[in-house]
């Protein structure tokens, strides 16, 4: 068993979950940065002293590709927490990620799965391939013993496989709106040196 040895007053603990709003609209698809606004009071470890201030801002960020299909949470990484302005504060974010509304890992979202782009492309081909099959064996004054759409049904059914094969891969993009919120968690021990930091 080890003590930590901190004013109680003065650290905030790691695990602390920290409800924020996000300030942007976001899209999964392009990597990058978000910010979210922390919307109240972050007490010390003894509840008695404010250290984060309600309109803090927390800034993070994100990388494309790493939601899978059949997935339905994201990691998002915290990087920073800013203060406000006077004595604004920046507080480095260590091993901490945005986490659900009750501490669950990842931030959940609204889902497009790309159905049509996956697959409504090879549907299109396939039935523009059934009508020409079924052209073929209806047109009059044809000799019925010869395939005059072979080429254009092969060359179809191999444009529907690369179709296939470039689409049915296309990761999920999930969607926050501004104003939505998820819940930050503190990677490791937030430490103020003096009461002077406090917010």
């Amino acid at each position: 068993m080890k003590r930590l040895g901190l004013d109680p007053d003065l650290y905030i603990p790691a695990d602390r979950h920290i409800p924020c709003a996000m300030m942007q609209r976001f899209v999964s698809d392009v990597g990058g940065r978000f910010n979210c606004l922390i919307s109240e009071d972050i007490y010390s470890a003894s509840n008695a002293v404010r250290l984060i201030p309600a309109g803090t801002e927390a800034r993070g960020l994100y990388r494309t590709g790493t939601l899978k299909n059949g997935q339905g949470r994201l990691f998002l990484a915290i990087t920073e927490l800013r203060t406000p302005e006077p004595g604004r504060l920046v507080i480095p974010m260590v091993d901490s990620q945005a986490v659900g509304a009750l501490g669950e890992n990842g931030v959940a979202g609204w889902i497009d799965n790309h159905w049509l782009e996956r697959i409504g492309n090879t549907l299109l081909l396939g039935t523009v391939q059934d009508f020409a099959a079924a052209a073929s064996g209806s047109s009059p004054g044809k000799d019925r013993n010869t395939d005059y759409t072979e080429n254009t049904r092969a060359a179809t059914a191999e444009m529907a496989k690369t179709l296939l094969e470039n689409s049915i891969n296309i990761p999920p993009t999930m969607y926050l709106n501004q104003g939505d919120v998820i819940g930050l968690v503190t990677g490791r021990t937030l430490i103020f040196q003096t009461s002077t930091d406090c917010a």
